[in-house]
């Protein structure tokens, strides 16, 4: 899959298609007047650099993440707003900073919105976040983008929904959030999900609703888990965004660089079609057919695509996918119902059987990578619950079984230490603490928070220099 990922080659620059240029066009197809790119509206923000900890003037609680590229010139320019699921706004521009200055984007990552708030109290950071961009910068009001990670992702689309005047949405790693009446508010989706993402079979189901919809959208896979995408995918989503402006007369058709994309791609599809991996072919014919629509015609693409749809090689490739997304189901289903029955030395062993990569084929080896993270959210899920309520009995029991489903990940130990505190057993708590830190647990803020008493000790001083270091490296 990665070769089939990695198609848009870095070669392909659209640098032609940034929608700072001087002829670029509004939606009505008319160019702007020389008066109106003179217009100042922009406060003196530094550019080609990630300015953190942004005040919002109407509401100075709300604080954002913000990138400037070095092209932006006071004219109309395009945005996203991104909505990371723990409300690190920081992490998303940093990753794709280099994306903004490439293809002429600004940049802003929510640091308020996060998991566990209500969607009204995330909408209205959301809402709150344009609001100040618009306020203070020159912002296309054609060419305006959200993006967001696992719940974050719920919050892009819940502003394109409920609020409107959204281009396209970016959603990684989840989908729509849950509603109940028709979308209203007209918008573009960009669905990406890692196959090991105990989300990618929902992000599959989404596409599939969208053929029945008039939302333009495209689905892009990688190799990964639940978490923002690689660079070199998310370009594959600015590409997209960059076209389907072209095609929506946002910003001039540039022929050079729609062929440049096409004969890259081709190529790359050639490569496929020679060593027989018609799955991915047909993945990547279908894409090349969807990033040029309304933009290319290739008659040759057309025929290999047909010929492809219509191959019994592919008929029992996407036959086989259906089969292990019954059997996801399933077992899903099977697990959530034994999460409250057996024990931890049940589920030990029931993850290795899971893990071993010798009896399963390597679609089915994927397969349970996705049900042992989807379990993994399960307990979580469960345990923060729990400790909400203040179900201690309980809570234990989905611990020692979290730890064993999930034994790399910093949460099991975190929350074990949680519940240790919380029963004035220190020095089980800071023992679980330190192994927290050392798998990586970087959410320094949240630490002060729940175990203030423990901050000022100088016992606690390794752990929390080891957290303030996991913040610090690249996610």
């Amino acid at each position: 899959m990665n070769r089939l990922l990695n198609y848009i080659a870095a070669s392909i620059l659209l640098t032609g298609c940034s929608s700072t240029e001087d002829n670029k066009k509004e939606h009505s197809g008319s160019f702007i007047t020389t008066a109106e790119k003179q217009t100042p509206k922009s406060e003196n923000f530094e550019k080609g650099k990630v300015l953190n900890n942004i005040k919002c003037k109407a509401d100075t609680n709300n604080n954002y993440t913000l990138y400037i590229p070095i092209s932006y010139n006071n004219s109309p320019s395009p945005v996203i707003l991104f909505f990371d699921a723990h409300a690190d706004g920081t992490l998303p521009i940093k990753k794709y900073q280099t994306l903004a200055e490439k293809y002429g984007f600004i940049l802003a990552g929510s640091n308020n919105s996060k998991n566990g708030n209500s969607a009204e109290v995330n909408g209205a950071f959301a809402g709150n976040l344009l609001n100040d961009l618009n306020a203070r910068l020159n912002i296309d009001s054609k060419r305006i983008y959200t993006s967001g990670f696992s719940g974050g992702s719920r919050v892009a689309s819940y502003m394109a929904i409920f609020r409107g005047g959204i281009n396209t949405v970016i959603g990684c790693g989840a989908g729509l959030p849950n509603i109940d009446k028709p979308i209203e508010n007209k918008f573009n989706y960009v669905g990406i999900a890692g196959d090991e993402d105990f989300n990618y079979t929902e992000m599959e189901e989404l596409e599939k609703m969208f053929k029945n919809s008039d939302i333009e959208h495209v689905f892009i896979p990688f190799n990964g888990r639940h978490e923002w995408c690689p660079a070199e995918v998310m370009e594959q989503a600015f590409t997209w965004l960059q076209l389907k402006a072209m095609k929506q007369m946002l910003i001039p058709k540039n022929d050079s660089i729609v062929n440049a994309y096409e004969t890259s791609a081709m190529a790359a599809l050639d490569d496929l079609l020679k060593g027989n991996k018609e799955e991915d072919a047909y993945t990547l014919a279908k894409h090349i057919i969807n990033f040029t629509s309304g933009l290319s015609t290739n008659d040759k693409l057309k025929t290999i695509y047909v010929q492809l749809e219509h191959s019994p090689a592919l008929k029992k490739a996407l036959a086989r996918k259906e089969e292990l997304n019954s059997a996801e189901k399933m077992l899903k289903d099977q697990y959530l119902n034994a999460l409250a029955i057996n024990d931890a030395a049940w589920w030990t062993t029931e993850v290795q059987h899971l893990k071993d990569l010798k009896k399963y084929p390597a679609d089915q080896v994927v397969m349970n990578k996705r049900i042992l993270s989807f379990m993994s959210l399960a307990c979580y899920m469960n345990i923060t619950q729990m400790l909400r309520s203040g179900q201690i009995n309980e809570v234990e029991h989905y611990i020692s079984i979290y730890k064993a489903i999930d034994p790399e990940n910093p949460e099991g130990p975190y929350l074990q230490a949680t519940l240790f505190h919380s029963q004035n057993k220190t020095d089980k708590a800071l023992a679980e603490l330190k192994s927290a830190a050392k798998l990586g647990f970087k959410e320094y803020d949240r630490f002060t928070k729940d175990f203030p008493e423990l901050v000022p000790t100088k016992q606690i001083e390794s752990i929390i220099a080891i957290i303030k270091l996991n913040a610090t490296k690249e996610q």
